[in-house]
Parts: C-alpha cells; structure tokens; sequence
C-alpha cells in the first residue's frame, strides 16, 4: 500500500474522531487567501482531483516562497482565473 493511500486512510479514521474539526474552519493564510481546514483535508485523499481553489493556493505559495528565482529566470504564473475565463469564452484555445 502506499503512504498516499495510508495517509487517505489515516484522515478517514481522524476524521471521526475528536481531532479533527467537524466544523469548517476558514482563516485567512500568510498569502491573503482564505480558506477553510476543509481544502488541505482533501488533498490527503488521492481520489479526489484538485480545484481551482488549490491551484490558486499551490501557485500563491510557490509565488511567496521562490518568486525572486521566478523573476530572475523570466518565469511566470498568470491569475488562474484570467485564464479559466479566457478557456471558457475561446474554447478552441
């Protein structure tokens, strides 16, 4: 079994327990973005596909942590939603 599937495992059995909140809790993270303990729980499950909303968190931490060698090295991260929108009007695109 691999610890993806051990770690999805171990969230399941928390998340019965008292450990893990029952109720959503949003805060705001050091980026400015708000989200609730809810987004990190999925991601420990490896079934479930990503969103938008961890695409824009993943790209906002990347952007914090490592944005000097991005910009040094002509990188880019454009807004997820400019292009989402963008892929919804030009579908050819």
């Amino acid at each position: 079994m691999s610890g993806l599937n051990l770690l999805a495992e171990e969230v399941d059995k928390e998340a019965g327990s008292d450990h893990v909140d029952k109720e959503p809790r949003e805060f705001i993270m050091i980026t400015g973005i708000r989200v609730s303990n809810q987004l990190f729980l999925s991601l420990a499950r490896p079934t479930n596909w990503v969103s938008g909303e961890h695409i824009v968190v993943l790209i906002s931490m990347l952007w914090r942590r490592h944005g000097g060698k991005y910009l040094k090295q002509r990188c880019r991260f454009v807004d997820y939603y400019s292009i989402l929108g963008i892929l919804t009007r030009f579908t050819e695109f």
